[in-house]
């Protein structure tokens, strides 16, 4: 890549924190996906109650944060 060529992927980072269940749980079922995901860099914390609900925050927060611009590690918080 030339130095003067714009990288083709940016990175994102989040912690995720899953709520295990204390319960025993069938073992033909998944237990239900719970719990808080961060937006490492931003401090923004988001509760999430089933894995659909954990890809829309962090869709929405890579949406924004396309939109964020500026600064040489833009797009890497």
């Amino acid at each position: 890549m030339e130095d003067h060529e714009e990288p083709s992927v940016e990175f994102r980072y989040y912690m995720i924190r899953v709520q295990a269940p204390r319960t025993e749980h069938d073992p033909e079922v998944a237990p239900a996906l719970s719990g808080i995901v961060e937006r490492i860099g931003s401090g923004e914390k988001r509760q999430f109650s089933d894995a659909a609900e954990l890809v829309r925050h962090v869709a929405g927060w890579s949406d924004a944060g396309s939109n964020m611009g500026g600064g040489a590690n833009a797009g890497n918080v």
